[in-house]
């Protein structure tokens, strides 16, 4: 009987430990989902911000490039 205890207890710290060992990768798992989310919304705000830099080059230059052609269709 006493050696069947012996046997639990110790199944029951495997148990343990490997319920502990479970929760660390787990844990570990959601903060690189985290952090490959965090460089994915990164990346698209460049991307953005790039976007938006060619547009606001277009609204600066575009007027002025048509005034250009238009003057030169008129000659």
């Amino acid at each position: 009987m006493k050696v069947e205890l012996e046997e639990f207890r110790a199944e029951a710290t495997h148990l343990k430990n490997h319920q502990s060992t479970i929760r660390r990768l787990e844990e570990r798992n959601r903060q690189l989902e985290q952090l490959k989310n965090t460089k994915e919304v990164v990346e698209i705000k460049q991307r953005n911000q790039n976007t938006l830099d060619l547009f606001k080059d277009r609204d600066i230059y575009g007027p002025s490039q048509l005034q250009t052609a238009n003057e030169d269709t008129e000659n």
